[in-house]
């Protein structure tokens, strides 16, 4: 009789083990502006949700801009590092499944952009990675300019929500597939 249950216990944690990995396995759908507002209820959690990609970084294809009306957006990027987005997904809407996260910039990390000279981006709000946009604007004399506009806005962020850093709210994606209309 022991032979069995031992049995059944093992096959049980082999199905647990697969319901929970499968992706046939069922996934939540989150608006979008929820996911905004509530980003701690689905943190490390796989969720569905969509909307129109209104950038996609030109330097590496690795993140992309979720616009959410009146609110903001949500930072997608790709599980497998070696992915890269299809530039054909801007001003598209989509459908992504994935994990969510919360990227927190601290005030310290903004303070050091701002004497560093960064320009945020405009997805990850993490200092633009494509040195040639950056050498541009530093030879045509826009780069401080730039800079402050950047970094100003995140500061307005932190007092307008009252928080000692800025939350990005990224989904690390699974799956990204236009939307059937």
């Amino acid at each position: 009789m022991k032979p069995f249950f031992t049995f059944i216990a093992v096959a049980f944690l082999c199905m647990q083990s697969f319901s929970q990995d499968h992706p046939s396995s069922k996934v939540e759908y989150v608006e979008a502006k929820d996911l905004i507002e509530r980003v701690e209820e689905y943190i490390s959690k796989t969720i569905e949700t969509e909307g129109k990609i209104v950038h996609v970084c030109g330097v590496d294809k690795k993140k992309m801009k979720l616009f959410v009306e009146g609110i903001g957006a949500i930072n997608i990027i790709p599980e497998d590092a070696d992915t890269a987005f299809d530039y054909n997904f801007n001003q598209k809407e989509i459908k992504v499944v994935g994990v969510v996260k919360e990227i927190r910039i601290l005030r310290k990390r903004i303070e050091e952009m701002e004497e560093n000279l960064d320009i945020p981006c405009s997805i990850d709000k993490e200092p633009c990675i494509d040195a040639a946009y950056k050498e541009n604007k530093r030879n045509n004399g826009t780069l401080v300019e730039s800079s402050n506009k950047g970094i100003n806005r995140l500061k307005e962020t932190m007092e307008e929500t009252q928080k000692n850093y800025i939350s990005i709210v990224t989904i690390v994606a699974k799956t990204v597939e236009l939307k059937e209309n």
